[in-house]
């Protein structure tokens, strides 16, 4: 057993920093527990889009807006408009992009799966 108090944060987002990734510290022993996933919070500020790369083959994420609304859109196709306590699952191991449509910053919960390495 270990407790692990506070998150490092993974952010800013190179690209402008205006989405805020803050980590489960699950991820600060990754070699003593193993964990299939990785947790995190997310901040998205205000009119902000931000597109990030394909994962690597297989990864799978799930999405949780808690608050404010964001867009996600898959390889260039239409957006997927989740507001607040909307969820979505999704392949990540493509090219993907949230965009925040509202006035006020989006907050949420993001789940991403690695296929396992063989």
């Amino acid at each position: 057993m270990r407790t692990l108090k506070g998150a490092p944060a993974w952010g800013p987002f190179p690209s402008s920093g205006h989405m805020q990734i803050r980590s489960s510290p699950f991820s600060a022993c990754p070699t003593e527990f193993p964990l299939p996933f990785e947790f995190a919070a997310f901040d998205l500020a205000a009119s902000h889009n931000e597109e990030t790369a394909a994962l690597p083959p297989g990864a799978v994420a799930a999405l949780h807006v808690a608050s404010g609304c964001v867009n996600v859109t898959l390889n260039g196709g239409a957006p997927q408009k989740l507001e607040a306590e909307d969820a979505l699952l999704f392949h990540a191991d493509v090219a993907h992009s949230f965009f925040n449509p509202g006035l006020l910053a989006a907050m949420g919960y993001l789940v991403i799966v690695r296929k396992a390495q063989s």
